[in-house]
């Protein structure tokens, strides 16, 4: 076992990858297919959700995808933002009709009868459409809304790492890029300026990206980050995860190395064989025509 598999009690390269970008753009689809499927719509929160439901479809889950015990925490976070996807967009169909009459005839084929008809119910309660207004009027609000859209911050990071030289992205790099869009522009002003004095930061000081995450150039300019999340991380990262997982990180990206120095290795020595090999053949081939010759100069005298 590995030190890494001492420290944590398992494989290294399985803790690496539980909170990696590439493993969430693996699983999302899975996850977000049985949330669509199997999370009935009508209950008013994820807070409402019974246990026994989030048990079965952590289940679900698991027979689409393999996952260490560790993760049913983090992926029943991506099923609630999946159902709540799926909630918003049959709030689109709710908002088609005038009066739950049509609304309740004209449900989405792919949703049960009782369910959409209890979904329409509960949409149409006071609350919840006061609910809705003061949702719509904080996202207007936002100062710095990110330009990932569904697919969210995994698949843009994941993108930087296969781009960076050493498989490495700073949680400043991935701010900036899940901040603006492909064409570079900006969606609002608030947000241009903020990003062009974090890169001005970082043009004065390279290494201010290392900083911890209180202190680098994200936290400088936007803020520290609250209770909750961590800002350019992607969704689930909390800084209680986020600085549980360093140590680990570091012993599996030492292992790493460690294994890419041992292949490199290998294939030098391999490399020099051949080369004795082509050597010792062109030898032989020397040796060859040099009794050619000399067998030819005595047939002469």
């Amino acid at each position: 076992m590995s030190e890494a598999s001492e420290a944590s009690g398992f494989e290294a390269n399985e803790y690496e990858a539980s909170g990696s970008e590439a493993s969430e753009t693996r699983t999302k689809p899975k996850v977000g297919q049985v949330a669509r499927t199997h999370c009935p719509p009508m209950y008013k929160d994820w807070a409402e959700v019974p246990l026994l439901m989030k048990d079965e479809l952590w289940k679900d889950v698991l027979e689409e995808i393999d996952l260490p015990l560790i993760r049913k925490e983090c992926t029943l976070r991506k099923l609630n933002t999946a159902w709540k996807q799926k909630k918003y967009e049959l709030r689109k169909v709710y908002d088609m009709y005038l009066i739950d009459a049509e609304r309740k005839r004209n449900g989405p084929k792919e949703v049960k009868k009782e369910e959409w008809e209890a979904f329409v119910d509960m949409c149409s309660i006071e609350e919840d459409k006061i609910k809705r207004c003061n949702g719509k009027l904080a996202r207007e609000n936002m100062k710095n809304p990110h330009t990932t859209g569904r697919m969210g911050a995994a698949p843009v990071i994941e993108q930087l790492k296969k781009d960076s030289p050493t498989g490495e992205v700073s949680r400043t790099q991935g701010y900036v890029a899940t901040h603006t869009r492909r064409d570079g522009s900006f969606i609002n002003t608030e947000t241009r300026q903020s990003l062009e004095e974090i890169n001005r930061l970082v043009s004065v000081e390279p290494d201010i990206v290392e900083r911890d995450l209180d202190n680098d150039p994200v936290a400088m300019v936007i803020g520290r980050d609250r209770r909750g999340r961590v800002r350019g991380l992607g969704g689930g990262v909390t800084k209680t995860v986020y600085h549980a997982s360093a140590p680990y990180k570091e012993i599996a990206q030492r292992e790493k190395r460690a294994r890419e120095s041992s292949e490199s290795g290998y294939e030098t020595v391999m490399a020099r064989l051949d080369e004795a090999d082509k050597a010792r053949k062109i030898l032989e081939d020397e040796v060859v025509d040099l009794k050619r010759q000399s067998s030819g100069l005595g047939n002469a005298s």
